[in-house]
């Protein structure tokens, strides 16, 4: 219970469930990139010769020898989470020169968190747990006990929603823009429309979208 309110403490209601449904109901997630997502939007001709080509996406296998917690972090540090952070973090670092270093992930420190029993991870309600008592121990008592964890926030959605979409428009739905190749520019174009109503939280796949129409224009030349 001390965990399930430091949950909704942290992140609200609404974040828990979604994520509780996530695990409980591994469908929805799948369900969810159709409806709202990339998948819902590529053109049916990409994903035939995608998936003729490729392995399926990796999925998270459950251990049955470790609890439900264990298997999540264990997923996240693999495959879901942690290998897209270090490449937007190596990408971001670098286009500024800088060549960054990540103390956590010495392979030393790693190897011994993975050894930790789950209560030195998770324990009354706090995660973390074995981090926050040593802050506490050297006088840190507000980073210690900060339930929320900002990250590098961007004002994506008002540089989305500006002008009814305009920026977005303009790049995936112009005659010339060179995602038309890969997605449905009609199926982008209802996405869109969503997410300016306020239907669905579409940042991420639109964020993607836009990334990739930059990319291409700006680093694969254009088709004769």
């Amino acid at each position: 219970m001390r965990e399930l309110i430091s949950c909704f403490a942290a992140f609200g209601m609404t974040v828990f469930l979604i994520r509780l449904s996530r695990i409980v109901f591994p469908w929805l997630i799948e369900l969810n990139y159709r409806h709202a997502g990339l998948l819902g939007v590529m053109r049916d001709d990409f994903v035939k010769r995608v998936n003729s080509g490729s392995d399926d996406l990796p999925s998270m296998k459950r251990n049955a020898t470790v609890n439900l917690a264990e298997n999540v972090m264990r997923f996240d540090f693999s495959s879901r989470e942690l290998p897209g952070l270090l490449q937007y973090g190596d990408t971001v670092s670098m286009a500024n020169g800088i060549e960054s270093r990540l103390p956590f992930l010495d392979y030393r420190f790693v190897e011994f968190c993975a050894r930790l029993p789950i209560d030195w991870k998770i324990k009354s309600g706090q995660t973390k747990y074995i981090l926050r008592e040593y802050l506490r121990g050297i006088g840190q008592i507000n980073t210690a006990n900060r339930k929320d964890k900002k990250g590098y926030p961007t004002p994506i959605e008002r540089l989305f929603k500006f002008n009814d979409g305009e920026m977005l428009r303009e790049l995936l739905l112009s005659p010339d823009a060179r995602i038309s190749a890969y997605c449905d520019q009609g199926k982008i174009s209802k996405l869109l429309n969503r997410y300016l109503s306020g239907q669905k939280r579409s940042e991420n796949p639109l964020y993607r979208l836009l990334s990739a129409e930059l990319w291409l224009q700006e680093c694969i030349p254009a088709p004769v």
